[in-house]
């Protein structure tokens, strides 16, 4: 090993050492590049030359740096002046964090996020389903990057990683990953007594209790981040958390509630300069289901052709405003205009990443055929399937009702 690593030339003797900073098990020429403040086609280059001595392994388009390779690199790294070293792992944790934002974007446009330093160059721009591939790719090497960035002294890079990745990590239930994360996020902002990571990783961690199924403790974080955020005066955090509120207050059949909340979202909206329209039409769907939860089916439509009328509003979001809208012509006894808006939101399904959208359609359906024995418990079946597939917690309630059709 000595022997190879005394016949590399200078650049890939550099990168064969920083590598043993990088955070994941596999990586890309891109990461490399980004690792070793290289162009694309040097660090192709060098790579090459490391694969050659056999320091690598190249699969899929992926490296791979060999166990005993990593060894050496790391009892070779006093080579390599720290300053360099610091800057390398600053470099490789903010170029994820962009890649991972970009990502997040394609999954979740209406998302908001905590401001970001200055990309260090164009940001990548992805698809809705090479965003799902990218970070199912990339996951371990985010998830040992905000271990790396919480022991390394960067508390804003690791909380900001976690929100990087939150859209993912919501859309694919990945409960324990999230779970493990936003503990790291939340300890490193805690630490540097960063209010604004505080607040983020409040919002998170009530955003994860709430998918779990806890809606009191939710609750309890919800309001904690409100005040975090009321303390930083930062306007768009405090409206992203009151919406994420208001749909637990759905969730827990609170309607009224909700209601309270999400209006409250919308006129912060339309009269702070700092919000975004984005916002605003993510207030206006929960504003929807809540009305939905209190049986005003009429207003419930309102909202919900709001958000189909933007130009602005995204797949995602137009499907929930549709299947709202089937929900709202089912409550008004309307079985052929909700089948319509079903047949629209079928359209949308297979450009939202969501693997529950198509639960979602199936759910309403089985009551739009609750009158067919056969066609209500195949869609429930469906439904359930999915569900429990993601381990979301309506699964049980699906799973009840299916019970009860079996019965005598």
């Amino acid at each position: 090993m000595t022997r190879a690593h005394t016949a590399l030339d200078p650049a890939a003797r550099t990168l064969h050492q920083l590598l043993a900073l990088f955070p994941g098990k596999t990586f890309t020429v891109e990461a490399a590049a980004a690792l070793a403040d290289l162009s694309r086609i040097q660090a192709q280059e060098v790579l090459d030359h490391l694969v050659g001595h056999h320091l690598l392994t190249h699969t899929a388009g992926r490296y791979r740096q060999r166990p005993r390779a990593r060894a050496h690199a790391l009892s070779a790294s006093l080579d390599v002046p720290a300053p360099d070293t610091g800057s390398a792992l600053h470099r490789i944790l903010t170029w994820y964090l962009h890649i991972a934002s970009a990502a997040s974007t394609a999954l979740d446009p209406h998302r908001w996020h905590s401001e970001l330093p200055p990309p260090p160059q164009p940001t990548r721009v992805f698809s809705s389903n090479h965003a799902m591939l990218w970070f199912a790719e990339e996951l371990d090497a985010l998830r040992m990057g905000m271990r790396l960035a919480a022991d390394t002294g960067h508390p804003r890079l690791c909380w900001q990683l976690h929100e990087a990745t939150l859209p993912y990590l919501r859309l694919h239930r990945s409960f324990t990953v999230w779970q493990q994360t936003v503990t790291w996020a939340r300890g490193t902002a805690r630490a540097a007594a960063d209010t604004v990571g505080q607040a983020v990783t409040a919002t998170s961690q009530a955003t994860l209790t709430r998918a779990l199924g806890h809606t009191e403790y939710a609750a309890q974080e919800y309001a904690h981040a409100l005040e975090l955020w009321d303390a930083t005066g930062h306007m768009p955090g405090y409206v992203n958390t009151l919406i994420e509120y208001g749909h637990l207050e759905v969730r827990a059949g609170r309607g009224g509630r909700a209601r309270l909340k999400f209006t409250e979202a919308v006129e912060l909206c339309r009269t702070d300069p700092d919000t975004s329209m984005d916002l605003e039409l993510r207030a206006r769907a929960g504003l929807g289901q809540a009305a939905l939860d209190m049986g005003e089916a009429t207003d419930a439509l309102a909202c919900f052709r709001d958000i189909i009328e933007a130009s602005s509003a995204a797949p995602g979001l137009r499907l929930r405003a549709l299947t709202g809208m089937a929900t709202a012509h089912l409550l008004r006894a309307d079985p052929v205009a909700a089948a319509h808006a079903l047949q629209w939101a079928d359209l949308l399904i297979p450009l939202v990443s969501d693997p529950v959208a198509s639960a979602d359609t199936d759910l309403i359906r089985a009551h739009l055929h609750a009158e067919d024995p056969v066609l209500h418990r195949a869609h429930l079946v469906r439904a359930y399937t999915v569900l429990r597939s993601v381990g979301d917690p309506r699964a049980n309630a699906v799973r009840t009702q299916l019970n009860t059709l079996q019965a005598p």
